[in-house]
């Protein structure tokens, strides 16, 4: 299983009389080899957001993986576009996401680049990006 990432997950909610279960199963991902970036960074509250800069890029837009380390505080995630952010992931508290980047979404350069700030303080996210196929 070389360059390959792998998924499974399952979402049971229940509510008073309402109960559902989803259980979607695997999804198998194929990457190449290089892992584009992965850190952990305080997210301030930049009306701008704070760019998640790296080395590479990815035609296919990558896939991602977000986690909110704060134990109070959101954190957005989102595209910084002309200079202004526009949020498209919100995580609360101990939250996480896994997904694809859309492809025209540059990890570095272009008129989008991906970026991350702190709804309302600074947050601690963790962050890896994956250049996917």
């Amino acid at each position: 299983m070389a360059n390959e990432m792998r998924f499974e997950g399952s979402i049971q909610v229940s509510a008073t009389n309402f109960s559902e279960t989803i259980a979607p199963g695997a999804i198998q991902l194929d990457l190449s080899e290089k892992n584009l970036r992965s850190n952990v960074l305080v997210a301030p509250t930049t009306a701008s957001g704070t760019e998640i800069a790296s080395a590479g890029d990815s035609a296919n837009g990558g896939i991602f993986f977000f986690r909110n380390l704060s134990a109070s505080g959101n954190v957005e995630v989102g595209r910084k576009e002309g200079g202004a952010f526009k949020p498209f992931l919100l995580l609360k508290p101990g939250e996480y996401s896994l997904g694809r980047l859309a492809a025209d979404l540059p990890i570095t350069g272009g008129a989008s680049i991906l970026a991350v700030k702190g709804s309302t303080s600074n947050v601690e996210v963790q962050f890896t990006i994956f250049d996917g196929t």
